[in-house]
């Protein structure tokens, strides 16, 4: 029942057991996995499989578990994929290390989403640095997160410096300036209305 795929291997890093999703996703079943290792199947591609078997022995060999950067590849449907993974020693009696267990996860659509919201965020951005005024986004504590060019250019400071700033930490305004601006943005939140104000720093 779990969405990921999940496989046991033996010191020489045969298969021994391996969940029903990945039996699905790959096509194949237990009796054609079992007892064999990644070199001995026909999927993946066989730099990838020799990349297993890297993996899995240096599991074995120093008990470390094992972080396997994100890579793309294709299932035997032809559906393309960008799986993480994780391996982690199979200790038995005597904390003795008798395989591999490991775990993969499809994280394509998380991936796509995070490329999505680096794409909106740019364009936000863009919006921001082409108008003629200042504009800032904050979080509920008041802590900047967003500042356009303009409001940049003219307080001096960069995005980076803003950013996670509280507005009471600013240094330019006043103390007394500051702080009104910190009760607008409270009564902003918890009103949710818009408030329009002047005053000179």
């Amino acid at each position: 029942a779990l969405p990921l795929w999940v496989s046991v291997k033996d010191r020489e890093g045969r298969y021994v057991m391996v969940n029903r999703k990945r039996l699905e996703d790959t096509g194949m079943t237990l009796e054609e996995m079992a007892g064999k290792d990644a070199l001995a199947m026909d999927y993946p591609t066989l730099d990838r499989r020799r990349q297993i078997m890297q993996h899995d022995s240096h599991v074995i060999e120093t008990g470390e578990i094992v972080f396997v950067p994100d890579y793309q590849v294709t299932l035997p449907n032809g559906r393309q994929e960008v799986h993480r993974s994780v391996k982690v020693p199979l200790r038995g009696e005597g904390d003795v290390i008798e395989g591999v267990v490991t775990v993969i996860e499809d994280v394509t659509e998380r991936m796509r989403a995070e490329a999505e919201l680096r794409s909106s965020q740019e364009l936000l951005q863009t919006v921001f640095d082409a108008l003629p005024l200042w504009v800032s986004v904050k979080d509920r504590e008041s802590r900047y997160l967003m500042v356009n060019r303009r409001r940049q250019v003219e307080t001096n400071m960069t995005a980076e410096q803003y950013r996670g700033l509280r507005t009471v930490d600013l240094p330019f305004g006043g103390e007394a300036v500051l702080n009104a601006t910190v009760e607008r943005d409270r009564w902003i939140i918890e009103h949710g209305e818009p408030l329009e104000t002047e005053y000179e720093i």
